[in-house]
């Protein structure tokens, strides 16, 4: 190369500076996404209420459904309760 063709180019002071701000965010957005996935999940207690307790009114339908289901089983075996 000569001296009146130099091998780099001749410096930008936009483009440095774009690359600069980019490089700077790109690495602050990774920085963020990091503390983001790192953090707590949320506590068991705020997602469940302390009186939040399983509804009374479904034990008694399960308890219909395999009486009824009982029943059916007996009917069919021909009233042996041993089945």
């Amino acid at each position: 190369m000569t001296i009146e063709r130099p091998m780099f180019p001749p410096v930008d002071p936009t483009r440095r500076r774009f690359l600069t701000v980019s490089a700077v965010a790109s690495v602050a957005s990774v920085g963020a996404l990091t503390a983001a996935a790192m953090a707590d999940p949320i506590p068991v207690a705020v997602t469940i209420p302390r009186h939040c307790r399983p509804n009374p009114a479904f034990a008694l339908i399960a308890d219909k459904r395999a009486a009824d289901i009982r029943a059916a089983l007996l009917s069919t075996s021909g009233g042996n309760s041993n089945a």
